[in-house]
C-alpha cells in the first residue's frame, strides 16, 4: 500500500483515479486546487503525488518547485494535456519522476505509478508500506521510530522494496545479492532471517515478508497473512 495524492481539478477524473487506485490497495487523497494541495501537504506525507499542470489558482510547476526548494523529495508524476517537448523537459528538470500526457490509458498510468513507487528517491531513500530505508546511512524507520536491523536484514528488505510491493524476488537472487552465494548453501539461512525479520516488523506494526513457496519472497502490508 502506498499513500497517493491526486491534485487534479477535473472532479470526474480525480474521482475515477482515486477509486481505481484504492481498489488496488492504495490510500488515496485528492485536491482540486494548489491551495487545497498545500493545506493537505502541510499535515500529511505521501509516497507519490500525481499533479496536474494547469490548476484554477496556478500551475503545478510552482508547487513542484516549492517542494524541491524545501527539500521535499516526494516522487511526483505530472498529468497534463500540455504535450510540447519543452514542457515535458521542464517538468523533469524541476524534479518530476515522470510526465504523462492526457488523455492516457488507465493501464499505462497504473504501470507508471508502480515503476515510480519502486524507484529509489534522489536522496537515496526507499519507501514502502510505511517503512523508510535510508541507503546512505543504512538506517530503517517505521512511523513509530527506528527499526533496528542487521546488515543482512537491511539488504534483504531493500531488495524486496526495490522489486515492489507484492512482487516476488526469487530465493536464488536473494542468496546472490545478500549472501554473495551463487548456489544454495544447503542450509535454512534465509528461513532463519525471514522469521527474525517478521518478529521485528510485527512487533512494530510494520509490513510483513510473504513466502511464496518454491519461488521466493515479497514485501506486503502488515494486514496480509502469510
Amino acid at each position: 500500500m502506498a499513500r497517493l495524492l491526486f491534485i487534479e481539478d477535473d472532479e470526474r477524473l480525480r474521482a475515477a483515479l482515486t477509486q481505481s487506485f484504492m481498489d488496488r490497495g492504495h490510500e488515496c487523497s485528492g485536491a482540486a486546487t494548489l491551495a487545497d494541495a498545500r493545506r493537505t501537504l502541510a499535515i500529511a506525507t505521501f509516497d507519490l503525488i500525481l499533479l496536474d499542470v494547469m490548476l484554477p489558482d496556478g500551475d503545478g510547476w510552482d508547487l513542484l518547485s516549492e517542494l524541491r526548494q524545501s527539500g521535499d523529495s516526494t516522487r511526483v508524476i505530472f498529468l497534463s494535456a500540455r504535450h510540447r517537448i519543452d514542457e515535458r523537459v521542464r517538468g523533469l528538470q524541476l524534479g518530476a519522476t515522470d510526465y504523462i500526457i492526457k488523455p492516457f490509458e488507465l493501464s499505462e498510468l497504473e504501470a507508471r505509478v508502480e515503476v515510480a513507487l519502486r524507484r529509489e528517491q534522489p536522496n537515496g531513500v526507499l519507501e514502502a508500506c510505511g517503512l523508510r530505508m535510508d541507503m546512505v546511512t543504512r538506517r530503517a524507520h517505521l512511523e513509530n521510530g527506528r527499526l533496528d536491523l542487521t546488515p543482512k536484514e537491511f539488504d534483504f528488505l531493500a531488495s524486496l522494496i526495490r522489486a515492489g510491493v507484492g512482487n516476488v524476488v526469487p530465493r536464488m537472487e536473494l542468496l546472490r545479492h545478500v549472501w554473495d552465494l551463487e548456489q544454495s548453501p544447503g542450509t535454512n539461512v534465509i528461513d532463519v532471517l525471514v522469521a527474525r525479520l517478521r518478529r521485528k516488523l510485527a512487533a512494530r506494526g510494520g509490513p510483513t515478508v510473504e513466502t511464496h513457496k518454491g519461488v521466493g519472497y515479497a514485501i506486503a502490508d502488515g494486514s496480509h497473512e502469510d
